[in-house]
């Protein structure tokens, strides 16, 4: 199952995340910030489709970028070549 995310945008944040994998709000100011999660939440529940979309480009952005396996695998690249 996947799943889709809102979260509010910041500058550390922006690295990891993108309008492929969730929903990014700007943070421009509460009263801005709770409408657009209002508004956006009542999307998602209502759109599976979108859901689904974002839920399955966020999983698949992790399994990229995120897995302990792969970096493990980068580090012993990275020895193999200095040797």
């Amino acid at each position: 199952m996947s799943h889709a995310y809102l979260h509010r945008l910041y500058a550390g944040l922006i690295r990891f995340l993108s309008s492929d994998t969730g929903i990014l709000i700007d943070p421009f100011s509460r009263d801005y910030m709770v409408e657009q999660f209002a508004r956006q939440i009542d999307l998602l529940a209502e759109n599976a489709v979108v859901r689904k979309k974002l839920g399955d480009a966020a999983i698949l952005h992790v399994k990229q970028n995120f897995l302990w396996e792969d970096k493990i695998n980068k580090i012993i690249d990275i020895y193999h070549s200095l040797v």
